[in-house]
């Protein structure tokens, strides 16, 4: 949380990274019009969330889009909607510079291809309530899933 570039979060308000302290988050960066992997993604972090949330367990989960020029605040609060996605999501976009500095970050790799689509890792973070990279899922499924619910319950 240390970025002090702002995001612009699905409500089309500007949030500092800081926002999300206090509490852990699951990150992901994924992009809206993602047919591949970004909807396993998605599922993933619901099943987290549903586990969470029958443990009593206090944590965000946040989006971070690889497609600024597509997911507009419009875009993503549709999206949220579509997707059926709790109070507890957060869908941030940024300029591409931002994009950048935060795969970086978190270790994500991405390319835009001639047709727009990206072909990305498939990691899911966790970060602390301080914001520091506490675990990370690499990969997508069932199995990698109970990895990470095992981390955020401290099974």
């Amino acid at each position: 949380y240390q970025l002090e570039s702002p995001w612009t979060d699905q409500d089309g308000q500007t949030r500092s990274l800081v926002s999300l302290a206090g509490r852990p988050q699951l990150v992901a960066m994924t992009y809206t019009s993602c047919q591949v992997s970004c909807p396993v993604i998605i599922a993933d972090l619901k099943r987290i969330e549903a586990v969470l949330e029958e443990r009593s367990v206090d944590a965000g989960i946040v989006l971070f889009s690889l497609d600024p020029s597509r997911d507009t605040p419009a875009k993503l609060t549709a999206f949220a909607t579509e997707q059926g996605l709790s109070s507890r999501w957060t869908l941030l976009r940024a300029p591409d510079d931002q994009v950048r500095e935060m795969a970086a970050l978190l270790g994500v790799r991405y390319l835009r291809s001639q047709d727009g689509e990206y072909a990305h890792s498939n990691m899911i973070s966790v970060l602390d309530a301080g914001g520091a990279l506490a675990f990370q899922q690499k990969g997508l499924g069932p199995n990698l899933v109970t990895s990470t619910i095992d981390f955020m319950t401290g099974q």
